[in-house]
């Protein structure tokens, strides 16, 4: 029975490392083991190494462990990079060989002469860690078709294909070096990602507006909550930098063209501004203004309806208002001008 295991996955950016972590920790889970996974999210160009640790386990736990029982490399770099990782009695799946007490398989190369592509080698090293894990190759099948059902059967068939290449190739290797098994059980997890959960603590905590410049790995928070706006009844704002995220006009109702043309106008001159938009006034939804931002009200009105109800419901402060009450409507140029930007 296994209690404990760590396997990382290391390659360079771009070589997919992010969806093998994420199509195996899919798989544990459906053999009823919890899952806790990390992924080094590093500035670094396309090339650089990477690493994707998924720990496993018969109880829920809450913290990355450092060293490899499995060390998957997809590339020479990331062998000699991560080897150091790899326990006295764990092993390494690479390309070629490398050190003992590892199993060589040449990937891209039998992905292209068996499945004509090298995109396949992928799919064949997540069948080789389910081979040396001590999976069932058939709930791995299943989170492959689940996965690749968009593109269609012959997609769907030649990474099933190529999984169970990569199966039987390194069941062939583990002989006497891959003791683990990974039996199925009735226990069920759900599997959320770190992000989802941090967007949804803030959804309960009375979250309803978030502005954000997208950079990993914060960008995934704001794409879940613009996924689940009507849902959640959040407003969000992907900034097109980090000043925009900080500096936001505010309006209401026919004013949403006018705003979007003078975030236009404004974004050609350089100036960098989100927008918040109200499609309704009453009831307004309980929560708060992020701090440390700028805001500027925008009104077709002389009395600076919308500022006055958002100081009196969330205590705002506008570091300017917009008001036109000349009987023409807002328009983007008008907005520019009176911004004085």
């Amino acid at each position: 029975m296994m209690e404990d295991l760590n396997v990382v996955i290391t390659g360079a950016a771009g070589e997919g490392i992010q969806t093998i972590g994420e199509v195996l920790a899919e798989t544990i889970a459906g053999h009823g083991y919890a899952v806790f996974a990390w992924q080094e999210f590093e500035s670094r160009i396309r090339g650089g190494q990477n690493s994707y640790s998924i720990r496993i386990s018969e109880k829920p736990v809450n913290a990355q462990a450092m060293k490899a029982d499995i060390l998957l490399a997809l590339n020479d770099g990331a062998a000699i990079k991560y080897g150091p990782l790899i326990q006295k009695d764990g092993i390494l799946i690479a390309e070629k060989k490398l050190r003992d007490r590892m199993i060589p398989i040449a990937f891209s190369d039998i992905a292209l002469k068996e499945f004509g592509d090298r995109i396949y080698a992928n799919t064949m090293a997540l069948g080789a860690l389910a081979a040396a894990i001590g999976m069932n190759l058939e709930i791995l099948h299943t989170v492959l078709a689940h996965k690749f059902a968009p593109k269609g059967e012959t997609v769907v068939a030649a990474n099933r294909a190529a999984a169970e290449k990569g199966y039987l190739l390194a069941r062939e290797g583990c002989q006497g070096i891959c003791p683990w098994k990974l039996p199925e059980r009735d226990t069920r997890y759900r599997l959320i990602s770190g992000t989802e959960a941090l967007a949804l603590a803030a959804v309960l905590a009375g979250c309803r507006f978030m502005a954000a410049y997208p950079m990993s790995p914060a960008t995934d928070i704001i794409t879940f909550l613009a996924k689940n706006e009507k849902d959640f009844e959040v407003f969000t704002e992907q900034a097109e930098d980090e000043i925009a995220a900080v500096r936001i006009l505010v309006g209401w109702g026919s004013s949403r063209p006018a705003l979007l043309e003078a975030l236009e106008r404004l974004q050609k001159n350089g100036i960098r501004t989100g927008m918040i938009h109200f499609t309704e006034m009453w009831p307004l939804p309980a929560y708060r203004f992020p701090e440390g931002k700028t805001y500027w009200s925008v009104e077709n009105n002389a009395t600076g309806q919308l500022a006055r109800l958002l100081r009196s419901e969330y205590g705002m402060t506008f570091s300017g208002e917009v008001h036109r009450y000349d009987g023409l409507p807002l328009t983007g140029p008008y907005i520019q001008e009176a911004l004085q930007w």
